[in-house]
């Protein structure tokens, strides 16, 4: 009898574990397909109002620079507040925000400034709701599948950014903006009721009135000092976060280079470079998926050094055709090269992050999860833009193939130098 109930219990914990896997998942596509989406439509739109490329920058800069600056603190605030109420909050807020703009265009025009304004505050919602997320991720799944959540979770983002574009173009080519700005709204609606639903303390070893209570007591900025201060004594956490960050500086280095050498070098034109560039996402998409159906990886320091040797060896070989090492080839050879290149480095970029996010939620506590995310976010986004403004100005003075060649060996430096690393080693 015991063990029926025992059993009937287990079954109980495995649905509702289920059942909060899908309403993160679906609450997160709608989430961030409606951000993706909006992005590249709202770009679009600029581009055929100004006919400015500066204009069309700008865009992108106010849709940064909130991911940068507020990152530590959204970190600190998902720590001491309730991060249920948090996700759900952001994307209610980013719903209301598209009504709004849905009202300004339907009884004025939708301006520069406007547009400038709403991208600037979508994406600061964004940062909070994605940072609260991530770090609620190991309190919404038990701790076995933990990995399989992580790959699900890069499955959605990997999907937003392929099909973010893709309809976002055809939304803006068919649609009048107005339409798609209201549909947006709707969209972050449906997410932040779907994300009501989830059980953020299934696997919570902390009760949220604990957290409240300490919350009180603390200062935002001191919190989030605090969290700074906490990742630089832990040894592993501040290796990790480390490395992720010089990852994300070295691979700056093929996202400058790729559509240099392919629309400038060997002019295959802006189609093929799309093409060619849609394989990122599909090699991530494709190995998040297969990485969900797979056992946990025990040994994560190994298939981690193994994806920065292969992303070492796949970047040096981005270069390879502008060194006349290789003989000159037509267009669906180079095509059919960069698929295979890009593909497989979307695919071990997947290998690469997933155990290493996996290893930060897990060695991090509960009250400081978010403080490391929301830092490891700034710390991310404020060393790419540097990496690709360094290989933009190098790219202009030396030859295209030396960027990827020299990222590439800098790859392959940084898994010798992690090798050294004990702490590392033993994850």
């Amino acid at each position: 009898m015991d063990y029926q109930l025992k059993e009937s219990l287990t079954k109980k914990e495995n649905n509702k574990i289920k059942t909060n896997i899908a309403l993160f998942l679906s609450g997160k596509l709608v989430s961030l397909l409606g951000t993706s989406i909006y992005s590249f439509a709202i770009g679009l739109y600029v581009l055929k109002l100004t006919g400015s490329g500066a204009s069309f920058s700008l865009t992108i800069v106010f849709s940064m620079l909130p991911r940068v600056i507020l990152g530590p603190f959204a970190g600190s605030i998902a720590d001491n507040t309730n991060r249920k109420v948090m996700v759900v909050g952001m994307d209610l807020l980013s719903g209301l925000l598209m009504f709004l703009l849905y009202f300004i265009t339907i009884t004025s025009n939708l301006t520069l400034n406007f547009i400038y304004i709403s991208a600037f505050m979508l994406t600061v919602f964004n940062t909070f709701f994605s940072v609260a997320f991530d770090a609620s991720i190991p309190n919404i799944v038990d701790d076995k599948r933990l990995m399989k959540a992580n790959s699900l979770n890069q499955s959605v983002m990997s999907l937003t950014n392929i099909l973010g574009p893709l309809i976002g173009g055809l939304v803006f080519a068919i649609f009048d903006i107005k339409y798609f700005i209201l549909f947006n709204g709707i969209s972050f609606l449906l997410s932040g009721i779907t994300e009501a639903f989830i059980n953020f303390n299934i696997n919570n070893k902390a009760s949220d009135n604990d957290k409240n209570n300490k919350s009180r007591k603390k200062d935002i900025f001191k919190a989030t000092l605090e969290g700074f201060k906490y990742l630089k004594t832990q040894k592993l956490l501040f290796s990790l976060a480390c490395y992720f960050a010089f990852v994300n500086l070295f691979f700056s280095g093929v996202e400058v280079a790729l559509p240099y050498i392919l629309v400038n070098e060997l002019k295959l034109g802006s189609k093929i470079y799309g093409t060619i560039n849609g394989f990122f996402a599909a090699g991530s998409l494709v190995f998040s998926i297969v990485l969900s159906t797979l056992p946990e990886i025990k040994n994560k320091y190994r298939i981690i050094s193994l994806g920065m040797f292969i992303t070492g060896i796949l970047t040096i070989l981005v270069g390879l055709p502008t060194t006349n090492l290789l003989p000159e080839m037509n267009s669906i050879f180079y095509l059919i090269y960069f698929m295979i290149i890009t593909f497989g480095i979307g695919s071990i970029v997947v290998m690469i992050n997933i155990p290493i996010n996996v290893t930060l939620q897990r060695e991090t506590p509960d009250e400081y999860r978010g403080r490391l995310f929301g830092a490891l976010t700034t710390m991310s986004m404020a060393i790419q833009p540097l990496g690709m403004v360094i290989s933009g100005l190098l790219i202009d003075i030396l030859p295209s193939y030396v960027i990827p060649i020299v990222s590439g060996i800098l790859f392959i430096m940084l898994l010798l130098i992690m090798g050294r690393n004990k702490e590392l080693r033993n994850i």
